[in-house]
């Protein structure tokens, strides 16, 4: 189950930070090693003057810089520097504190006798070496360095509470970032005074702060003159096309521009041909982009300089104009990307170069981000933010489709390492995000994982939104939480910088990651798992439960792209030493991601008839009647090499009967008829509005194609037979058709259930029968089935659901607070070992039974 964030440490967080150049050093003694070998334990507060409490907003850090060339620390080192002010009439003494470049961990603690006289600064120089005791005496050196695409950087006081941070943005060559004034003034780029007050640098680059709009981002009724608030003696430059401004663009008149609603004008981009429509299982024709103009949004991107030639970085506005008439956008927020059109559009297009469209390494993904501007409007489409971030290219086959899905990273060096705010998922900070184009469908990855997101199993949340690039209409989207190092952070408690993560088997986030995946990969193949020994060996490797949800989740749901090399991430603690023993995801045991559902529930319709395919089309086409056990041959366990753990782990009684119990408990829990049918309705009632205007601007959806001569195909042996809604003739896709083709997901849930409960018996070759399990409880509690499943009580306090009666499960009564459990009521074709337990095991169940739990309040000591 996912937590909504494990504590860790609790921290303060305080003001902004700073970079630099030539230097003038305090020196001090640097005292012996405490005995141990380790650095003092002192808490500051002693006789000395400036104890924690006096130092809040008072000592800081002054000035940051990551990128020195120039500056020479006392060893002759040119290394990145932090500068500590103390603007005290006191002297201040550090022994205990603390410093880092991580937020939940000290990287460096002060030893006694390291002091700042009043006035003064103190230099610290970040060479990243571990052994900094066999530095000369002189200067302070700390066993981290500053990433020259920008950091955060945090001073903490001898408690481990942050007493200053500073955000330090992506630097040139020899600047450093800091206060104008020395704590106090703009923070911005400065010419660095290494040592000495910044009163004297210059300031490179003008906050953004100082040109004020007459217009917020927005949606508005009609149109208007938007103008700007300026200083005297400052110059704005403009843009309009989404380019970068600079002052070779156009001046921003006195008068201000007209804005008005854009959409009537020529599309410059939406025309353009971006995807490989000779990949079939697009499912697109290429005739039916768009013909008409799409609708526009005006982006206005500003660039504001003073007399001596500072300038703020580029300001970004983007007006949506007389929407209230216009269909398409109800009640889905709006996401606007802005980008140099060139970066995506342009002969080394992100969208438009081929060269991109294929999966590169880490490093060529990393070294092909976009820098681009994000902005967004909720549901209601009000403003909420915008901010520069990173874009690249999402997925690996589908980056050829004409819909690009897109991956955003906040980074520091775009001027924030997190989004401004949390815009999907329940984490308290979001450094990546992805824009899903999710098919014809749009309800496969995000829908599906929301089955299932209670589970242990770790699932991402999404929300469906419309998304305009470089001011045009893009189409409907889903916007996730991206699986990451943070993602484990936020959800699970573990340090990010202590994680392993492993996607399709083979592609680690770091160095060690793949080798101890394989690792356990290999125990499971090859570990005999059908003794005791064995098999608890296995599971100190794996959680199994994890593993299970995995694999019942994608059995129930026929995904025909799966295997465990294929489409499957994993996550564990590194070294499980470094986290709170208390955090139970802290075990060093493997868990798993469900990712990547396009090819189930029988909703990816391939070109059927197209020679390409024909060896592999009967794997992808299935049904409510599909038995996702046996599909493709994947989960027929005596035979697939893919599948090998699963085998081996098939062998060990314990693991098969979870794994038989936790099947049944989803299709009667989380796949439970009604329960998804509702919910499924409920989001096909948020898409419909929205599709026919995607349609219209992506071209009609094919199912079926024959060979022949296929219009608008450049490959001549392709011809369309069927198209969605119809045959023949490709005509407009409308809202209602698209509801009608979706009736594919609603008759697989509806009837899909009994069916995999049947295929189950028959790959499990079970003998007993399937029987009716009705429990309820009375007000003061909750009942869980095996250990892991919550049951979903009605209004009426019952549940029920279908059993086999060859693996009896395991019930469990949890109290609310203020209440005690007061024992287990059965009736019917079941008895209980016990009446008194919270916690049994049910045996004899020989048809149809009724549980109940029975709770009744704690008496008040009086």
């Amino acid at each position: 189950m996912k937590l909504d964030r494990f504590l860790a440490a609790v921290l303060l967080l305080c003001m902004l930070f700073s970079m630099l150049l030539s230097c003038e050093l305090v020196p001090y003694d640097d005292p012996a090693p405490s005995p141990d070998g380790g650095t003092s334990d002192g808490d500051g507060d002693g006789d000395e003057a400036g104890g924690d409490g006096d130092l809040m907003m008072t000592l800081h850090i002054n000035e940051v810089c990551s990128k020195n060339t120039t500056t020479k620390a006392p060893d002759g080192g040119k290394y990145d520097w932090i500068e500590l002010h103390n603007p005290t009439d006191e002297e201040i003494s550090l022994s205990g504190f603390g410093i880092s470049d991580r937020k939940g961990k000290v990287k460096h603690t002060f030893r006694d006798g390291v002091k700042i006289a009043a006035g003064k600064y103190l230099v610290l120089w970040a060479c990243g070496e571990e052994n900094t005791l066999d530095k000369p005496e002189g200067g302070v050196y700390l066993p981290f360095a500053i990433s020259a695409q920008g950091e955060e950087i945090y001073l903490f006081n001898s408690m481990g509470i942050v007493l200053d941070r500073m955000t330090v943005p992506a630097l040139d060559d020899d600047r450093s970032y800091g206060y104008s004034l020395d704590g106090k003034g703009v923070l911005g780029v400065l010419t660095p005074s290494c040592g000495t007050s910044n009163k004297q640098s210059k300031l490179h680059q003008l906050s953004d702060d100082v040109v004020g709009f007459s217009h917020e981002s927005g949606f508005y009724g009609a149109g208007f003159t938007l103008t700007l608030d300026l200083p005297e003696g400052y110059t704005a430059y403009y843009t309009t096309d989404c380019s970068t401004p600079s002052k070779y663009k156009e001046v921003f008149p006195t008068e201000g521009i007209s804005i008005t609603d854009v959409s009537p004008t020529a599309n410059q981009y939406s025309n353009l041909y971006v995807g490989n429509m000779d990949m079939a299982y697009e499912g697109y024709t290429k005739d039916q982009l768009p013909t008409d103009p799409v609708d526009k949004c005006t982006v206005v991107r500003v660039v504001v300089y003073d007399k001596s030639g500072r300038a703020t970085g580029t300001i970004t506005k983007t007006y949506f104009v007389d929407y209230d008439a216009k269909s398409g956008y109800a009640n889905v927020p709006i996401v606007s990307i802005a980008s140099t059109p060139s970066e995506l559009y342009g002969a080394d297009g992100l969208f438009t170069n081929k060269e991109y469209w294929s999966k590169g390494t880490d490093a060529e993904e990393r070294a092909n981000e976009r820098r681009v501007s994000f902005t967004y409007f909720d549901g209601e489409h009000t403003y909420s933010f915008d901010q520069e971030v990173g874009l690249r290219l999402h997925g690996t086959s589908t980056r050829a489709q004409s819909q690009k899905s897109m991956t955003l990273f906040a980074r520091q060096s775009y001027g924030n390492k997190a989004f401004e705010k949390v815009i999907v998922g329940d984490a308290k900070e979001c450094r990546s995000m992805v824009l899903r184009a999710d098919g014809k469908s749009k309800i496969q990855e995000g829908f599906l994982q929301s089955l299932v997101s209670e589970r242990e199993l770790s699932t991402c949340d999404y929300t469906p939104c419309v998304v305009f690039i470089d001011g045009e209409y893009a189409g409907v989207y889903n916007l996730y939480e991206r699986f990451s190092d943070d993602y484990v952070e936020e959800y699970y408690g573990i340090d990010n910088d202590n994680v392993y993560i492993v996607k399709k088997g083979s592609e680690g986030n770091v160095d060690g990651a793949k080798a101890a995946y394989q690792d356990m990969y290999n125990k499971l193949c090859y570990l005999s798992a059908s003794g005791t020994a064995n098999y608890n060996t296995l599971a100190s490797l794996v959680d199994m439960q994890s593993l299970i949800e995995l694999m019942c989740a994608q059995i129930y749901l026929c995904n025909a792209d799966f295997d465990v090399d294929q489409n499957i991430a994993a996550w564990r603690v590194i070294d499980p030493s470094l986290e709170d023993p208390n955090n139970p995801y802290a075990d060093g045991k493997w868990r798993f991601v469900i990712y990547d559902l396009d090819i189930s529930i029988g909703a990816w319709a391939p070109a059927l008839n197209m020679t390409k395919f024909d060896t592999r089309i009967n794997s992808y086409v299935c049904d409510y009647t599909t038995n996702g056990f046996t599909q493709q041959g994947l989960w027929t366990w005596a035979v697939p090499m893919e599948l090998a753990p699963i085998v081996n782990l098939m062998k060990n009684p314990t693991f098969k009967r979870t794994f038989a119990l936790t099947f049944q408990d989803m299709v009667n829990v989380d796949f439970e008829r009604t329960r998804v049918l509702e919910k499924l309705e409920a989001a096909l009632d948020v898409y419909e509005p929205l599709m026919e205007k995607h349609f219209a601007r992506y071209g009609v959806p094919v199912n079926e194609y024959a060979t022949g001569n296929a219009e608008g195909s450049s490959n001549s042996d392709w011809k369309i037979v069927e198209w969605f809604g119809g045959s023949s003739t490709c005509t407009p896709v409308t809202g209602a058709m698209w509801r009608q083709e979706m009736q594919f997901a609603v008759d697989f849930f509806d009837r899909h259930g009994a069916y995999a409960l049947q295929h189950l018996k028959e790959v499990f070759a079970l003998s007993g029968s399937l029987v009716t399990a009705t429990v309820t409880a009375g007000q003061g509690g909750a009942v869980y089935l095996n250990g892991n499943t919550q049951i979903p009580f009605g209004e009426d306090g019952t549940w029920s659901g279908t059993y086999y009666t060859d693996y009896a499960p395991l019930v469990t009564a949890v109290p609310a607070e203020g209440y005690t459990f007061a024992g287990w009521v059965v009736t019917g074709g079941a008895t209980l070992p016990s009446l008194t337990d919270a916690e049994v095991r049910l045996t004899s169940v020989t048809g149809d039974y009724t549980l109940t739990a029975t709770f009744t309040p704690v008496t008040p000591v009086s």
